[in-house]
């Protein structure tokens, strides 16, 4: 039997030109459109004849609409002849209204809006929804989670809430900018292409270069002089405010090395290399590039490789202290030199669970005399340490904390200097008073709002329904108690040099939660008194970070660039205002705003030694 003939479906005919239709955007079918306005050779009809006709049937049925007294809605939506209105078919425009711009993404959420009947000029505005559907249809929310989650099968990367990237989602145009640029410059994906060939070239020349099997610390260990500068810039930064090594007892051995250098520990050597990697990038030395790296971060990199590998060949039953210092190091210089960043998290997470595995979360007093009094301040400083370094990775990466559950009885750190924690410490150390200022100062006061911290966290990141005014209110008062309760050092100015950074980190730290809790709000289109509220909130904080941030000198300026995201939420939170402010002039004085973009802006254009 034949098959049956199944006739040619009839081409449906288009009225939009051949760039809004490429781009999925609505077109108001105009010559050009107000999407192609100043790129009027892409806009094409494929249709010119038809579409010209359906713009004067158009026009002649707007004239004789008796409703054409009633203010015009911000989407314009132009659809062909429909056949009689009924129920059912109103249903189902509304519908069509609502699906069409979510099947695009964030970014096709651009409507229109036409300032007046008798006016021609169109002015592009981002209108999430339309007032007039709203009204038609206010039982059906709008999807308002703020993620990032990309990729296909199983190769899927997720970024949450507090993950300083999914704020881009709050500019539209954001994604058709970048669209037009490439269309308009076709080198640029050329020069990807010819970085991402550079890249691959590299990391087969590196490997002829520093095989795996010769990884030795005593060959890759640099010459005195670059070791002393790296070794002061980390003791400036990272020991004044995360605590991994005892001052002291690092001199003392580094002495000896440089007295006799074949009688050193290999593990020492490999303990001094981190510390010298976390330093590498923010050294002042001049800047040059190998492949698509600097040659700071690149040597950072071969010493994080050698130190792995030693790891690797470790026995997990002997354990020094170490060692702990060695796995804190080896996480914090792979954050700071952007090595395998997408597993930052996740081996902030291992790292937490293997300390936990050992004990650390109890306090090291219940063991008594089998330890020392210096090694119970120092599993302490450690245990503390490493939740500092999840939570901000957690934070980071838009995940809760594996902390938010735990309990734990460690005793906080004391606050006192390493010379007044030794190996022949006997009795009870006593800790300096809560505005008294030393090295363990930072740590010390941290941990009071350690578990405000965690649980906000866990709150922004939560995959149910998001906070209410009230809650987000309660919050925020608890993270201004916090502010309130800062030492005095980490509240006034000016400041000596060793209490600046652990100052700003304090404030920084607490601040960035300010953010984060009323950034839902700030994000909703609306004049109502709680989203002007958010925003002012918003940016008000956003720019005590960026003026802590700027404070910081030098080292200490990169170190928190490099290790933190706090710096760019904030940047980012000051671009929203301004972005918010565009829409309603009203909201925001300009006066103020436009110089704290142009410092953020200037921040971050400022070059950064050594890095990549």
């Amino acid at each position: 039997m034949p098959s049956p003939i199944i006739p040619p479906r009839r081409k449906r005919v288009t009225f939009s030109c051949s760039e809004c239709r490429r781009r999925k955007l609505r077109c108001d079918r105009n010559q050009p459109c107000s999407r192609c306005k100043g790129q009027s050779v892409d806009c094409t009809y494929d249709n010119p004849a038809s579409n010209q006709k359906k713009r004067a049937v158009d026009n002649q049925r707007s004239n004789n609409d008796h409703y054409a007294d009633t203010p015009v809605s911000l989407n314009t939506i132009v659809t062909p002849p429909q056949p009689p209105f009924t129920h059912s078919a109103a249903t189902r425009n509304i519908n069509t209204t609502l699906e069409a711009p979510q099947s695009q993404g964030t970014w096709g959420l651009l409507g229109q809006q036409i300032e007046a009947p008798s006016q021609t000029a169109v002015r592009e505005r981002p209108a999430i929804m339309s007032d007039s559907i709203q009204l038609l249809e206010p039982a059906k929310p709008r999807k308002t989670e703020n993620v990032i989650f990309r990729g296909k099968n199983f190769k899927t990367q997720f970024y949450g809430g507090s993950n300083p990237t999914s704020l881009i989602g709050d500019f539209p145009e954001l994604r058709s900018f970048m669209q037009d640029s490439i269309k308009q410059h076709p080198s640029l994906p050329r020069v990807q292409r010819e970085l991402k060939s550079l890249q691959m070239k590299w990391k087969a020349e590196k490997r002829s270069i520093f095989p795996p099997t010769k990884m030795d610390p005593f060959h890759f260990f640099p010459d005195e002089a670059t070791a002393n500068q790296l070794i002061h810039i980390y003791l400036e930064t990272v020991e004044t405010t995360y605590r991994i090594i005892h001052i002291p007892s690092f001199w003392k051995e580094y002495n000896g090395y440089l007295f006799d250098r074949k009688s050193a520990r290999p593990t020492f050597m490999i303990l001094t290399l981190l510390m010298m990697s976390v330093a590498s990038c923010l050294s002042e030395e001049k800047t040059t590039h190998v492949g698509d790296s600097a040659v700071a971060r690149e040597r950072a990199a071969s010493w994080i490789e050698i130190s792995e590998q030693w790891l690797r060949n470790q026995s997990q039953k002997h354990i020094h202290l170490i060692t702990w210092q060695i796995r804190c190091l080896l996480l914090l210089s792979k954050q700071v030199n952007v090595i395998k960043k997408k597993r930052i998290w996740t081996e902030a997470g291992t790292l937490l669970r293997q300390a936990m595995a050992a004990g650390f979360h109890r306090d090291p007093a219940i063991l008594g005399e089998k330890v020392s009094r210096f090694d119970q301040e120092m599993r302490r400083r450690l245990w503390s340490t490493i939740t500092e370094l999840e939570l901000q990775a957690s934070i980071d990466r838009g995940m809760p904390s594996a902390l938010a559950g735990i309990s734990s009885d460690c005793a906080t750190v004391q606050n006192i200097n390493d010379e007044d924690l030794t190996d022949e410490t006997e009795g009870e150390d006593r800790s300096n008073e809560w505005n008294s200022y030393t090295q363990c100062s930072y740590i010390h006061v941290s941990s009071s709002s350690f578990a405000l911290r965690a649980s906000l966290n866990s709150l922004v990141n939560t995959l149910g329904p998001p906070l209410h005014w009230e809650q987000v209110i309660e919050c925020e008062e608890l993270v201004k108690a916090e502010l309130e309760k800062l030492p005095c050092w980490a509240q006034e100015t000016p400041r000596q040099k060793s209490e600046v950074l652990p100052a700003a980190l304090l404030n920084v730290q607490l601040q960035q939660f300010l953010i984060l809790l009323h950034m839902p709000f700030a994000r909703k289109i609306g004049s109502s008194s709680r989203c002007v509220v958010s925003r002012m909130i918003c940016f008000q904080a956003a720019q005590r970070i960026l003026e802590q941030v700027q404070c910081l000198k030098d080292h200490a300026y990169f170190f928190l660039v490099l290790f933190r995201q706090d710096y760019f939420r904030a940047a980012l939170a000051v671009c929203h205002s301004g972005y918010m402010a565009s829409t309603d002039p009203g909201m925001l004085n300009l006066e103020i705003l436009l110089p704290c973009l142009y410092s953020a802006l200037q921040t971050i254009r400022r070059p950064i030694p050594g890095s990549h």
